[in-house]
C-alpha cells in the first residue's frame, strides 16, 4: 500500500464508525430496506424518506406564554356506533396554568420532552420520525390541540386532516353547567358533579374544587375546579384523569406560530373533517396525496368506513 492510499485510509477512518445501518423487512410481500436509527439505546427502523430525510427538521416557531401549575394525563375512550367499535388506548395531556392551558396528545408531549434535550440544529427529519416511533407510532388518536386563554376565554383549536393544517379561534364558551351535591373520588380528590348540554350531546362532569383551576380536557372548563372526569350521556366519549401532578419548571405552555395552517371557522372544520374521514380517497386526491401501490396504481380505500370516528361536537 503506497503512502497516498494510507493517507486516504487515515482520513476516512474517523467516519467509518458513523456508517449507516440498514435492515431488510417484508412489507406487502415485498422486501424493503429500511435505515436503523438509535434513540435512547433502542434501534428504530425508519422508512425511506429520500433526500428529505437528511434535512434538518423544521420545528414550528413557538413562544412560551405560561407555566403549568398542574399536569393531568387523561385516558380517553371513544365508541363509534356506526361501526360498533371502541378505542380505549388514547391518552391526552393537559398543562394548565393561571393564564393559559394546552391540551394535546400525550404522544406529542413525550416527543417534545425528549427533543428538548437535543440540539435541534442537528435533528433531521428521519431522526424525528425515529423519535416518534420510539414512543409508539400508529393511529394515536386525533391530532387536534386546544390552547385556552384563561383570561379572555378564547380557545385556539389546531387540527390536521387530508394533508393540511387548520386553525380556528372561538370566543369563551358558556357551557351552562348545572351543579349538584353528588360526589366521586378520582385520583385521590373528592369531586362534585355537574351537567350540561353542549353542541348536540348531554355531558356529566366531575370536578375537584380543591384544585382551583377552571379547566378540563379538550375545550371543557367553566367549573369551580379542575374537571377530572367527563362523559356524554351515551358514553361515546369518556375522559378520565389517570395521572395528576404538580407542574414542573420545564412544564411550559407555548403558543405556536402555525405558519402553514389555514384559518377556518369551526363549523367549516367540522364538516370538512367529516368529509375527509368518510371519503379519504377523495380528500387525499384533492390534496394531491393519494397513496400508490407498488405497481404505481392508486390505493383503493374501502367504500365503508371501518375505523372509529365519532366527533365530539355534533353541531
Amino acid at each position: 500500500m503506497n503512502r497516498a492510499s494510507i493517507f486516504l485510509l487515515l482520513c476516512l477512518f474517523p467516519f467509518m464508525g458513523m456508517a449507516q445501518e440498514y435492515q431488510t423487512i417484508t412489507f406487502g410481500g415485498q422486501a424493503i430496506r429500511v435505515e436503523i436509527i438509535e434513540v435512547e439505546g433502542k434501534k428504530i427502523p425508519v422508512g425511506d424518506m429520500g433526500a428529505v430525510g437528511n434535512r434538518i427538521f423544521e420545528k414550528e416557531k413557538e413562544t412560551i406564554v405560561d407555566h403549568a401549575k398542574v399536569e393531568c394525563i387523561y385516558s380517553y375512550s371513544i365508541y363509534d356506533p356506526e361501526v360498533d367499535k371502541h378505542r380505549n388506548d388514547l391518552y391526552y395531556m393537559l398543562l394548565s396554568g393561571n393564564n393559559y392551558s394546552w391540551y394535546r396528545r400525550y404522544h406529542n408531549y413525550q416527543i417534545d420532552s425528549l427533543l428538548s434535550h437535543r440540539d435541534m440544529s442537528k435533528v433531521t427529519n428521519k431522526y424525528y420520525e425515529a423519535v416518534s416511533r420510539y414512543f409508539g407510532e400508529g393511529d394515536m388518536g386525533d391530532p387536534e390541540e386546544n390552547l385556552k386563554n384563561q383570561k379572555t376565554g378564547e380557545i385556539e383549536t389546531y387540527d390536521f386532516f387530508a394533508g393540511s393544517s387548520y386553525v380556528c379561534t372561538e370566543p369563551r364558551i358558556d357551557f351552562g353547567w348545572t351543579l349538584s351535591d353528588d360526589t366521586l373520588t378520582i385520583c385521590g380528590h373528592s369531586c362534585h358533579k355537574a351537567t350540561c348540554s353542549f353542541r348536540g350531546r348531554d355531558w356529566i362532569a366531575w370536578y375537584a374544587d380543591d384544585i382551583m383551576l377552571s379547566d378540563g380536557p379538550w375545550k371543557f372548563g367553566g367549573l369551580p375546579g379542575l374537571i377530572l372526569k367527563i362523559q356524554d350521556s351515551k358514553q361515546e366519549h369518556v375522559f378520565v384523569a389517570s395521572v395528576l401532578r404538580n407542574g414542573r419548571p420545564e412544564s411550559t405552555i407555548v403558543k405556536k406560530e402555525r405558519a402553514y395552517a389555514f384559518g377556518a371557522k369551526r363549523e367549516w372544520m367540522l364538516k370538512a373533517k367529516r368529509n375527509a374521514k368518510e371519503n379519504p380517497a377523495a380528500a387525499l386526491k384533492a390534496a394531491g396525496m393519494i397513496p400508490k401501490n407498488l405497481d404505481g396504481t392508486d390505493v383503493e380505500f374501502p367504500r365503508k368506513r371501518l375505523y372509529v370516528f365519532n366527533p365530539i361536537e355534533k353541531e
